[in-house]
């Protein structure tokens, strides 16, 4: 201490002529004794500065007293007058929404966002760093109320309220169901149609009269569901398929072919084709079922068709429209010393 006090007494006595105790060194360390004080006291109505220069830190305590002090004098952010109103918008379900938070951090900073209290539509969210809201909204009439705050780097914070208005979407609205279908508006953003005969599809679109359930093709008929009895040696059920390269042909009038459609479906017409003037048959009983088991007699063509040559193709409608899973064809009529064959499509929904 003595070393100290002689070396502030020199430079003390140096700046006398103006009256200013000027310390310039690289570093400068004032400490007290055990028990003493350390006291910076301006007077004569003067005053103390404490001026660190460019990046110079005040640490007290080992916390930098400027940026508490820039801390305490930090405004809070603020939202723009429209989210003062607390009215956030109303929305049709299913809509998406893409919404911007408008607040501001008086000091220019990064504000981040968050869901204080209420909740959010189902699949809407809070952008917390970009400042949006997105998702798309339920189909569900309903009010939504909830607190967004906004926060900035310094931990101040804004909280504004919301609310927003869920109406339901009126899916019939722009009469989606053709052929003069009714529609029914579904509460998930969806429609349902309740078709007339004879239309099907989600939309009516399909006419069941020239849909093909497809026995021509493997993906959609598999081999499995294609069965026979009293089959030709060579012949195989699922050469029965129409436009296919080969064909079906059975034994005798107690012959039939089966296609298992793999669950019930609604029959409207039916299609067997002749291969040559050799094997073919006059016409054919047919027969359905649900359960594999029990079968209906429903149509009989029996000798309604003979082989002249030129057409081979033949369509006939049921009856009525008929519900059925399995169907059988069982051939009628045929050349004498030959085999009644045929290739077969259904049609229906």
């Amino acid at each position: 201490m003595k070393i100290l006090y002689a070396f502030l007494i020199f430079f003390a006595k140096t700046a006398a002529d103006d009256g200013v105790l000027d310390i310039n060194v690289p570093h400068l360390t004032v400490k007290a004794q055990n028990a003493g004080n350390i006291t910076l006291q301006s007077g004569l109505a003067r005053d103390l500065y404490l001026e660190p220069g460019p990046g110079g830190k005040v640490i007290f305590d080992g916390e930098d007293i400027l940026e508490i002090i820039k801390m305490a004098k930090t405004l809070p952010p603020v939202w723009l007058p429209h989210a003062h109103t607390g009215f956030f918008g109303t929305f049709e379900g299913g809509q998406r929404i893409h919404v911007k938070l408008e607040a501001r951090d008086p000091e220019n900073g990064p504000l981040e966002y968050q869901l204080v209290a209420g909740e959010l539509p189902t699949g809407v969210i809070i952008d917390q760093t970009g400042g949006y809201i997105n998702g798309v909204v339920p189909d569900i009439e309903r009010f939504y109320t909830f607190t967004i705050r906004a926060i900035n780097n310094q931990t101040k914070y804004a909280d504004s309220v919301f609310k927003m208005e869920v109406i339901s979407h009126d899916n019939c609205k722009s009469s989606p169901c053709q052929h003069h279908g009714t529609c029914i508006d579904n509460s998930n953003n969806s429609y349902t149609c309740v078709c007339s005969e004879p239309y099907s599809g989600h939309s009516c679109e399909i006419d069941c009269r020239s849909n093909a359930f497809g026995v021509r093709y493997k993906n959609k008929i598999p081999d499995a569901q294609m069965s026979a009895y009293l089959s030709q040696s060579t012949k195989l059920a699922s050469d029965g398929r129409y436009s296919g390269s080969s064909y079906w042909c059975g034994t005798n009038d107690n012959s039939w072919l089966q296609v298992d459609l793999g669950e019930p479906k609604t029959v409207y017409k039916t299609l067997y084709q002749y291969i040559n003037s050799n094997f073919y048959t006059n016409g054919y009983t047919l027969s359905v079922s649900l359960d594999g088991v029990h079968f209906n007699n429903i149509n009989d063509t029996s000798g309604l068709r003979t082989f002249s040559g030129g057409q081979s193709t033949y369509t006939n409608d049921l009856p009525s429209p008929t519900l059925a899973r399995f169907v059988r064809y069982h051939p009628k009529g045929y050349k004498s010393g030959y085999y009644p064959c045929m290739r077969v499509e259904l049609y229906g929904c």
